[in-house]
């Protein structure tokens, strides 16, 4: 990426900035402020204030100083883990579940129903019954919730607020965002705004079933990550 030129849009261009720092390190966690401007093409000085700004704001944390180095050692930086939550949901033919998860993709906290899907408005329910018992959980409480992403198994819409087609389901153009943020039991700390949900197709059968246990923590990630990328939950 190379960095933005000035002018434009600067709050705008600071976001773009913050959100490349923060997929740098989701992809390659560990980097040092300097090996950050090297990958970014930003300034040593804009790193350094972009990053300033995500530990102050729980998004970054910082590690020990590198073993080894020369001069004065650079520090680790990762995703924060311990003041947000992301929340992940899958909807099948035979059931829904959801996950709760750190900006690292830690999982703290599961729940799932085995009742089969019928209905768009039942299912839509379903998943904000889910969430709800997430955010209850023990493991989640007094951290800032980001955003929910939803897998289903059919192609959505370019701006991801309707289910085009999901033939096993019997759906067919459903405006299924609408139903997830008019559901009753949608939590009080869960954001209405549609830029804060998203929804994706589910992965083809053959990824899902290449997930084993130890790393379907990264597929929900990819699924959670999403949702926090609308403009409203900027960094």
């Amino acid at each position: 990426m190379m960095a933005p030129t000035q002018g434009g849009d600067q709050p705008y261009l600071k976001h773009l900035n913050r959100a490349h720092v923060l997929h740098l390190l989701r992809t390659h966690p560990g980097l040092s402020r300097a090996e950050l401007a090297a990958h970014s093409g930003l300034t040593k000085v804009t790193v350094g204030s972009l990053v300033t700004g995500l530990l102050d704001a729980g998004w970054l944390d910082e590690g020990g100083a590198r073993p080894g180095a020369t001069g004065r050692p650079g520090r680790e930086l990762h995703l924060g883990e311990t003041r947000h939550v992301l929340l992940g949901a899958e909807i099948g033919v035979l059931g829904a579940r959801a996950v709760a998860t750190t900006l690292r993709g830690t999982v703290l906290a599961r729940a799932e129903t085995r009742t089969p899907t019928t209905t768009p408005h039942a299912a839509a329910q379903t998943i904000t019954r889910l969430c709800g018992q997430l955010l209850q959980d023990p493991a989640t409480q007094g951290r800032e919730l980001l955003g929910l992403g939803v897998a289903l198994p059919g192609p959505v819409s370019p701006d991801g607020t309707r289910v085009l087609y999901a033939p096993n389901l019997g759906w067919d153009d459903v405006p299924f965002l609408e139903l997830l943020r008019a559901a009753p039991d949608i939590p009080p700390t869960c954001p209405r705004r549609p830029s804060r949900w998203t929804t994706r197709p589910t992965p083809p059968r053959s990824a899902r079933a290449s997930c084993a246990p130890a790393s379907r923590r990264s597929c929900w990630r990819t699924s959670a990550w999403a949702a926090a990328s609308g403009p409203d939950s900027r960094p």
